[in-house]
């Protein structure tokens, strides 16, 4: 083991989730970026070669036993300092024509991937007594408008910062949410 502080971005896409592990890695963190598309993060990779030391581990943060897989896979790399939970589906469309089909799909990736990030986070921090989770959120996640009914899904992972933060305190780590809007072109 190393005494080098790890960030782990959980959903890194190529806006957000990109800039993100750009900001940890010039922080001098060895960085994990996790997303299904292996193809995606490969190209995030290239873009940031130059930047630091960057590990992908392509992860579908919907199924349990590939979040602590991750999770495993980033504990070869340093202490956990930081864990990111960006993961998001972004699908528009307007509310009443979605599917109910749909809307478990947007949940899954929106909600129960921040739980299962958040639980296997909490539980890697506590026995060191440190480590930051945070929880990004749009700010359409948080007031809404026509046809964002992703961002609504999204509204759900909100909260889990409390409990964690409430099960977890004096254990030296912390949780927090962080409005992360796309800067657009």
């Amino acid at each position: 083991m190393t005494d080098k502080k790890v960030a782990v971005i959980a959903g890194a896409g190529e806006g957000v989730g990109k800039a993100l592990a750009q900001r940890f890695m010039q922080g001098g963190f060895e960085t994990v970026i996790a997303a299904r598309d292996r193809e995606k993060l490969d190209r995030i990779a290239k873009d940031l070669a130059s930047e630091g030391a960057l590990h992908v581990v392509p992860t579908d943060l919907t199924e349990p036993k590939a979040v602590k897989a991750l999770f495993d896979a980033a504990a070869g790399h340093g202490a956990l300092g930081a864990v990111v939970c960006n993961a998001a589906m972004v699908h528009f469309q307007p509310i009443l024509e979605v599917e109910p089909e749909t809307f478990e799909q947007i949940w899954r990736i929106d909600c129960l991937a921040g739980f299962l990030v958040g639980q296997e986070a909490a539980r890697r921090m506590v026995p060191n007594k440190e480590g930051s989770i945070i929880y990004t959120g749009a700010t359409a996640s948080v007031r809404g408008a026509a046809s964002f009914v992703a961002f609504a899904a999204r509204q759900g992972r909100a909260p889990l910062g409390g409990p964690i933060n409430g099960e977890v305190a004096g254990s030296g780590r912390h949780s927090c949410r962080a409005r992360c809007d796309r800067r657009r072109h």
